[in-house]
């Protein structure tokens, strides 16, 4: 299995899909907010703000959790609850999710915390789109002699689900 290869996948689908008036507004808001939970990592938010107990639902959702637990598992990056509200417009399945984990892996230095401002220098042109994202999702596929001596921590299909995928760069 080729990591660069998986990563060229990426670099091939130009993100362009551009944030709606709602996630403009929010970020621009998260941006310009003197309220540090917008900013900080989610796992140390203060757990009695107004804006913890509101996010709350979603930061517990399905796909925000394969979100969250994939980049705290494999990477050194926190995300903050501005970008995961942002994220989660784009991320409608477990595979979208893993696939903007990854692709946020790769583009940002080790130990980032994540906030509307580094998510804008990673998609300044806007987010992948649905058909973006099915192209990547089949581009990545493998076939059972690839997978041979390789660790999968997902389904073994899936080049992304290889834990040397997610090794530092």
């Amino acid at each position: 299995m080729n990591r660069n290869k998986l990563i060229g996948i990426f670099d091939k689908h130009n993100p362009n899909t551009a944030m709606g008036q709602d996630e403009t507004m929010f970020m621009m808001n998260a941006m310009l907010s003197d309220d540090k939970n917008f900013s900080c990592p989610i796992d140390v938010m203060d757990e009695d703000s107004e804006l913890t107990s509101h996010f709350k639902p979603l930061i517990e959702s399905f796909v925000a959790q394969v979100f969250l637990k994939r980049i705290e598992a494999l990477t050194t990056l926190k995300m903050s609850i501005s970008v995961l509200v942002i994220l989660m417009h784009h991320m409608e399945s477990a595979g979208a999710a893993v696939m903007y984990a990854y692709h946020l892996h790769n583009k940002l230095p080790k130990e980032t915390v994540v906030t509307a401002e580094k998510l804008g220098e990673v998609f300044p042109w806007g987010f992948f789109s649905e058909t973006q994202l099915k192209e990547i999702w089949d581009a990545q596929k493998v076939s059972v002699d690839d997978r041979e001596g390789y660790t999968c921590i997902g389904a073994p299909d899936n080049m992304i689900d290889y834990l040397e995928m997610w090794k530092d760069k």
